[in-house]
């Protein structure tokens, strides 16, 4: 997969639906960073245990309270159907099977968080 390719996407997508892109500062500081060059607003969110039991607490409250809201998007609905909770010694934990994704679930519950974060407190989460 060409990485440029993806970065024009990503940027591309942004800019239609007017949304922050959220990164992992990790995984993705570069595309980061020209991303905002690119006039795009981004956010960084570290994948860590407690950043994932957040987002996924918000995706649980957001099914319960029937708020949850894209467009029909296939793998999107396999991954969330196909969700496995387990109790740890830090607490709960939301996975995909083994063999499995939770991809586009991240992705959606990172930018519902940027959402519900921009319109709560009405803030950019922009990384410079």
């Amino acid at each position: 997969m060409d990485l440029v390719d993806v970065e024009a996407e990503v940027a591309g997508l942004a800019q239609i639906f007017g949304a922050s892109v959220v990164i992992d500062p990790y995984q993705a500081a570069l595309l980061g960073q020209r991303l905002h060059r690119a006039a795009v607003r981004v956010m960084e969110h570290p994948f860590t245990a407690e950043s994932r039991r957040r987002l996924f607490g918000l995706l649980l409250q957001l099914v319960k309270d029937r708020h949850l809201r894209c467009f029909p998007h296939n793998d999107l609905q396999r991954e969330l159907l196909a969700l496995e909770v387990s109790e740890t010694a830090s607490g709960w934990r939301v996975d995909h099977r083994l063999g499995r994704h939770d991809d586009h679930v991240v992705a959606w519950a990172a930018q519902a968080l940027t959402a519900t974060r921009e319109l709560i407190y009405g803030v950019d989460y922009g990384i410079c």
